[in-house]
């Protein structure tokens, strides 16, 4: 695919601010002092065939000069460089939250659409799983603790982490202790009846090693709730590519692709969808096999369809009902009229 640079300027200048200008440009001078190390990123099928690979594009959405490719062999999108893990830490330490979360953007308003994400996670498992609200759940990178709110109002016992500290006041004001990443700290095998993993898995620079070790602080026959954001939701939730890649996420999933993962790493896969937000369950019989690689069997055709479908929202997002009713209609009296339209038509042509 072309290189997307020839809209980058439009797209910065629109959506970035002083604030998070200031934190990427420190991030920059520090890849370019050494004090950030960078280092190839292999694919999870560990292809060592990369002269075939396809550059998607060669910068993120904050204008690092990170490539993003697609590997020919399994059709998983990862960035080329990533951080070593000590530049990783220090990253997600000190300038991560600026450049990812605008300054603007106050800790409640955060706290509430955390709590509505949450209401979604709690009325989709209910649907799905029935046990009782006596259970204990769990939130691995648990941001303001929004999410788990639902969970508690309705009886569960709830326990959380997060890796960074920027929210320890906000805690603190709701009578909360701060427990730190990583979940091995925190956690025993075996003790938890629900984990959340809520756009985390994307940052793993080892992910079958780390999910693996998440999942065995699970009962054997019960439950873990995941979501990242699927590469297949860009029309309805990015709707530029652009704005989707960026350089914190290792890997760029799909739902087809996490499918056979999952299966591989004997989980039981009770809810799955294209947002990439999965239900899944521990088997009772559930083993750790020790891999190191996802190898993708007869997986060729969604080549194609991933490169189309990048192509098709780079050059006509404008046109994308999703973006319309965002950018467009929002604003106006219009978008609930447009929206209630627009799902009818969808829900007839299912």
């Amino acid at each position: 695919m072309e290189d997307m640079n020839e809209w980058m300027n439009e797209w910065m200048n629109e959506w970035m601010n002083e604030w998070m200008n200031e934190h990427i440009l420190i991030v920059k001078n520090k890849i370019k002092n050494w004090a950030y190390r960078l280092i190839d990123n292999k694919c999870l099928c560990w292809n060592d065939d990369v002269t075939k690979d396809i550059t998607i594009s060669e910068i993120d959405r904050y204008w690092f000069e990170i490539p993003q490719i697609l590997c020919t062999k399994c059709w998983l999108i990862r960035s080329w460089l990533i951080f070593d893990e000590i530049s990783n830490t220090e990253f997600y330490k000190n300038e991560y939250r600026p450049i990812y979360v605008p300054q603007n953007i106050k800790l409640s308003k955060f706290f509430s659409n955390q709590v509505d994400k949450g209401q979604q996670f709690f009325q989709l498992f209910q649907k799905y799983v029935h046990i009782n609200n006596k259970s204990i759940i769990f939130d691995a990178g648990c941001g303001a603790w929004g999410m788990l709110v639902p969970w508690k109002e309705n009886g569960f016992l709830t326990k959380w982490c997060d890796f960074n500290t920027d929210y320890l006041d906000f805690w603190k004001s709701k009578w909360l202790d701060l427990l730190f990443w990583d979940v091995e700290d925190v956690l025993k095998d075996g003790e938890i009846d629900v984990l959340i993993l809520s756009h985390v898995f994307e940052h793993f620079i080892n992910p079958i090693q780390k999910i693996q070790s998440i999942i065995n602080h699970i009962k054997r026959w019960w439950y873990l709730i995941f979501e990242v954001p699927g590469l297949f939701s860009i029309h309805q939730h990015y709707y530029k590519p652009i704005e989707y890649f960026q350089n914190a996420h290792v890997y760029n999933y799909y739902k087809y692709y996490l499918f056979q993962f999952f299966e591989k790493i004997w989980l039981n896969i009770i809810y799955w969808d294209e947002r990439c937000t999965f239900i899944l369950q521990k088997p009772v019989n559930y083993m750790e096999y020790k891999i190191n690689q996802i190898i993708i069997n007869d997986w060729k055709r969604y080549s194609k369809k991933i490169l189309r479908y990048l192509k098709i929202n780079k050059y006509f997002y404008w046109i994308n009902p999703f973006f319309i009713a965002d950018k467009i209609l929002k604003p106006i009296w219009l978008y609930n009229l447009w929206s209630k339209l627009y799902f009818k038509i969808i829900n007839l042509l299912k």
